[in-house]
């Protein structure tokens, strides 16, 4: 199973940790696969598609970009505004440690759910003990019974006890299992809310080059499924992995106190089963990575085409946009398909191994069993037996645990790389200066200013360029499109900050003001209208919390749109719908 695993798997590969982090598999022709740097999506002159492809998160490559070994342009890298930032890779441990520390806050619940788990484990370690003492009990009182009554009624009390003693054991599993679920379900929680909100809170606060070369799909993947997957174990598996841990321990040790000659037959069949658990476990990890980043890559197409319904019914886009989503969701499927493939081949590699150890055990022990000179009697043979399915039972589940964390830390590495990715141009910075205080005068001025944009590097937008307007003029900047208008603009709103010059306003350079202060001097009115689903009043408002309803009528008015909102029925409170979509294209520019 390892070998065909190996074959089936693997290709010769090429590491160039300049280029992309993880190792490159050629393709002499992959259809159908878009280089992710230059966006090519057409054959070569032979009709073939060569690509460069990664099987850890979906990167793909032409032979053109791999030889310019260029990352700087590509979609779905980690960037700040200075460019791509070095994406992480975690271990199975690596991802252990990182959801510990996300249990440090909870940590009340989860020593009381650790408690209960360690109980209920510890319980049911010595239930096969109880089990076999009373099967042994039931042959000795049946023997006892035709000696003399007297034993016969000894031999019964003492079957009674251990009876009730077994019914005392499972009473106390059973309220320890209600409360280990209970406070294993109440820390998952936190901590997917806690998740939730932080990762937003990180999303928000990113470089605008970030959402430049991200799409929104793979993000919402993230805030959505791929927390869901980080933090599904630590509420599924974590208890199911401490608790198997438990009691294969304790199963081995009872195990060779009841029968040590049996335990060294049995478990020679141990070993061969994890060597290939572990070899398809580390095979299976990044197969489930490349699905998760196909999942997002699906989620960015619908929510393109779900934004701009309007354009794809007019255009009669449905079958394109169709066909788009169903590509990467069948290669998803593929992936998944071929990953259940050899998890049945897995399983049944080791179902056969523990049937072995199940023969070996009832063959060996009944004959020691039958012999008048044996070392373990019926009662301690079924004790060992069931001691043996404990211990086979808790190996496969862990098995499993081991296949969830693999795949969780699949995810948790593309929800880590947001948390671990520090913007370049901090929009929570408080360490610059208040623009209202460091501001004197309001003359702008563009000093030397060069850039250009990560996503296109080749395309230099402005050249050290030189420009001032003085404080109380107005200005107008004309030139054709694509000149680096709307590029000054955001320049100066410091959405992105030149590759080499300054921008002053007053004569104090905008990287050293507080970028919230900076923001509340400027007042913006875009080119595309933006509005949000709630209504007009907080569209009016949006970004200016401290606010009077007389401001309010105020903006309306100056806008031109106070006698429009007036006609609606609730007035200022009318919903506006996603996007606007139930104002017409003037209302929404006034409001």
């Amino acid at each position: 199973i390892t070998e065909l695993v190996h074959v089936a798997t693997e290709r010769e590969s090429i590491m160039v940790p300049a280029f992309h982090p993880h190792r490159l598999f050629f393709w002499p022709d992959l259809p159908g696969h878009k280089c992710n740097l230059c966006r090519n999506d057409k054959p070569e002159r032979d009709g073939k598609m060569p690509r460069y492809r990664c099987n850890v998160c979906d990167f793909d490559a032409c032979p053109l970009c791999f030889n310019k070994k260029d990352t700087h342009a590509g979609e779905g890298f980690m960037r700040g505004d200075k460019g791509v930032r070095k994406d992480i890779e975690l271990s199975r441990g690596q991802y252990a440690r990182r959801a510990v520390l996300l249990m440090r806050p909870h940590a009340l619940y989860f020593a009381a759910a650790l408690t209960a788990l360690v109980g209920n484990s510890v319980l049911q370690i010595f239930v096969p003990n109880l089990q076999g003492g009373i099967i042994d009990r039931v042959i000795s009182a049946r023997e006892n019974c035709t000696v003399s009554s007297e034993s016969c009624a000894a031999a019964k009390l003492d079957f009674r006890d251990h009876v009730l003693l077994y019914l005392a054991f499972s009473v106390g599993i059973g309220v320890l299992v209600g409360f280990q679920v209970l406070f294993f379900s109440i820390v998952a929680r936190r901590i997917r809310y806690w998740l939730r909100t932080k990762l937003y809170d990180r999303i928000l606060m990113q470089d605008i080059a970030f959402f430049d070369g991200m799409k929104t799909g793979d993000l919402m993947q993230r805030l959505g499924q791929d927390i869901f997957q980080f933090a599904n174990p630590i509420q599924t598996s974590l208890a199911t992995l401490l608790s198997n841990t438990l009691l294969l321990l304790g199963g081995v040790a009872m195990a060779f106190v009841t029968s040590w000659r049996l335990s060294m037959l049995a478990f020679t069949t141990v070993l061969p089963s994890i060597y290939i658990l572990d070899k398809y476990a580390a095979w299976s990890g990044d197969n489930y990575k490349r699905i998760f980043q196909l999942y997002g890559e699906g989620n960015g197409y619908a929510n393109e085409a779900l934004k701009n319904m309007r354009t794809v019914r007019t255009l009669s886009a449905e079958e394109l946009e169709s066909t788009r989503y169903h590509a990467s969701a069948h290669k998803a499927l593929l992936l998944g398909i071929r990953d259940s493939l050899f998890n049945s081949l897995t399983i049944s590699t080791n179902s056969y191994l523990d049937l072995g150890a199940g023969v070996m055990i009832l063959w060996y022990g009944g004959y020691q069993a039958i012999s008048s000179d044996g070392h373990i009697s019926v009662g301690a043979l079924i004790k060992y037996q069931l001691y043996w399915n404990m211990i086979i039972n808790a190996f496969k589940q862990l098995n499993g645990i081991l296949n969830n964390f693999t795949k969780a830390a699949g995810a948790a590495e593309r929800v880590l790389a947001l948390f671990d990715l520090v913007p370049d141009i901090g929009t929570n910075d408080e360490t610059g200066a208040k623009a209202e205080l460091a501001i004197a005068s309001w003359s702008l001025a563009l000093e030397e200013v060069s850039f250009a944009y990560q996503m296109r590097p080749t395309s230099q937008v402005l050249s050290r360029m030189n420009l001032r307007l003085d404080e109380g003029k107005v200005g107008a900047l004309v030139g054709r499109s694509g000149g680096g208008k709307s590029t000054i603009i955001n320049l100066i709103l410091r959405l992105y900050d030149p590759r080499s010059g300054r921008i002053t306003v007053g004569g104090v350079d905008i990287r050293g003001l507080s970028l919230a202060s900076y923001h509340g001097l400027i007042g913006t009115v875009g080119q595309d209208t933006q509005l949000f689903n709630t209504d007009i009043r907080g569209n009016i408002a949006y970004g200016a919390p401290d606010h009077s309803h007389d401001d309010l009528l105020a903006a309306a008015r100056d806008a031109q749109a106070l006698p429009f909102i007036e006609a609606f029925e609730d007035g200022l409170d009318t919903k506006v719908g996603e996007n606007g979509q139930r104002l017409s294209g003037g209302q929404k520019l006034g409001s």
